[in-house]
């Protein structure tokens, strides 16, 4: 599988700079700014289907971001779901002891990614447990 990989800077004024090789300004969009292509192909895309790059035409300053959530559809990038899994479970225990005061114990668990379960809904407020599917 071909990895994509970039390398940015933001400045004082939240202007990002791209330091890639494989980025392309394209000609500008409506909205003044040069949308840029990136692709794994050193030749600057020329050998990647048009229909299969990522195209950019804005930034987007992180500084206020707290969460970033991820749709594992599977639509730009393919996961090794435990690999993925595992990383987003010890991230998230990792925020609960250190930032959140949670006990270090759960540092101690461990992780079965094979026990995930899709559409489960936990609803704290009143205790119910909900499965959601559909059809």
């Amino acid at each position: 599988a071909k990895q994509l990989h970039s390398q940015y800077s933001m400045d004082e004024n939240h202007d990002v700079g791209i330091h890639d090789p494989r980025s392309v300004d394209l000609p500008g969009s409506d909205s003044g700014k040069q949308p840029r292509v990136w692709s794994s192909s050193p030749e600057h895309g020329s050998k990647t289907d048009r229909g299969k790059q990522i195209f950019c035409n804005r930034s987007l300053n992180m500084k206020n971001i707290v969460a970033v959530g991820f749709d594992m559809d599977y639509t730009l990038a393919q996961y090794k779901p435990e690999t993925f899994e595992s990383l987003a479970y010890q991230g998230t225990i990792k925020k609960l002891v250190y930032d959140l005061g949670y006990p270090s114990e759960l540092l101690d668990w461990s992780f079965n990614w094979k026990y995930m379960v899709r559409g489960l809904v936990l609803d704290k407020k009143r205790g119910n447990i909900l499965k959601v599917k559909a059809g």
